[in-house]
């Protein structure tokens, strides 16, 4: 799949980004069963990243990635998802865009983020702190 630009990162690319700051300083970048279960995954494009204790989890497209512009003006711009994308595209949208770093592997990932990626997290906690939402956040105005 070809990689989403930070350009048109929306309210999936961020909020994922700040979950894995988390990991990164609460976990030592690792990911544990726990926090697995946390991220979307899509079992046709990644079919061993999931976490599924009860069976096989169904995808459906409307819990694909939404990008920016997605929510605006009251209505839903369908337009701005990618149906089959799901939070492991996302963190390989931030590896390709050297905001983050994978020291493992897919399965076992050893997270850790990059220069930008920290300035990156440090605007979005501030953004958030001061009443911003993540379907709003513009690295452009807020950096």
């Amino acid at each position: 799949m070809k990689t989403v630009p930070i350009e048109k990162w929306g309210k999936d690319h961020w909020s994922t980004l700040a979950f894995i700051e988390t990991l990164c300083v609460d976990q030592k970048g690792q990911l544990s069963d726990k926090h697995r279960r946390s991220l979307r995954c899509n079992p046709k494009t990644h079919p061993m990243l999931g976490f599924w204790p009860m069976g096989v989890h169904k995808w459906k497209s409307e819990y694909g990635t939404r990008l920016k512009g997605f929510f605006g003006k009251g209505v839903y711009d369908r337009k701005q998802q990618i149906k089959s994308h799901d939070d492991w595209d996302c963190i390989h949208d931030f590896e390709a865009a050297k905001v983050l770093e994978n020291n493992g592997t897919d399965i076992n990932p050893l997270f850790k983020l990059t220069e930008q990626g920290l300035r990156f997290c440090a605007a979005i906690r501030r953004f958030k702190a001061n009443g911003g939402s993540f379907a709003t956040f513009d690295p452009a105005k807020h950096l």
